[in-house]
């Protein structure tokens, strides 16, 4: 009981010390993701959307909430490397390409019709100032490409 008693004190008194000294001491510090601000504008999430044949998108809700914020990001990163090596250039296609088919997998597993869609875009989504959504297509990808990887 008595060492409850002297834990208690000891943070009390760490409490106290770095309140009225004003230091940033870690677990009371501020959190880093909170602690600038950020523009609501360039705050970015990725999606992923099917398309079918007459045009209509349905977006791809996954199991792992994370994984196309995940997928975007990678493409935009691989989009982002200028080469100049053809070498490199199929590396960085064949990645891509690897990513993609992963993606089908999944959503196949998931249950989704991956037959009845013709095209897999990949979805940059951003807010406005008057906080309405905007979308950017940051690539479109044919399936009859990854469909010979994927079957």
């Amino acid at each position: 009981m008595i060492f409850y008693i002297i834990f208690f004190i000891a943070v009390c008194a760490v409490l106290l010390l770095v309140t009225v000294m004003q230091k940033e001491a870690y677990p009371f510090s501020y959190y880093p993701m909170y602690s600038s601000m950020h523009k609501l504008n360039e705050i970015g999430v990725y999606r992923i959307a099917f398309k079918k044949p007459d045009g209509s998108m349905t977006w791809w809700i996954s199991e792992f909430y994370r994984y196309p914020e995940y997928v975007g990001r990678k493409l935009k990163q691989l989009h982002a490397i200028d080469s100049g090596w053809a070498e490199k250039d199929v590396l960085l296609r064949l990645e891509q390409t690897r990513l993609l088919i992963l993606v089908l997998r999944i959503a196949k597993e998931e249950g989704v019709p991956v037959g009845n869609y013709t095209t897999l875009c990949i979805v940059e989504r951003k807010m406005t100032k008057d906080l309405k959504p905007e979308d950017e297509v940051i690539e479109t990808i044919p399936l009859d490409n990854l469909r010979d990887g994927f079957s």
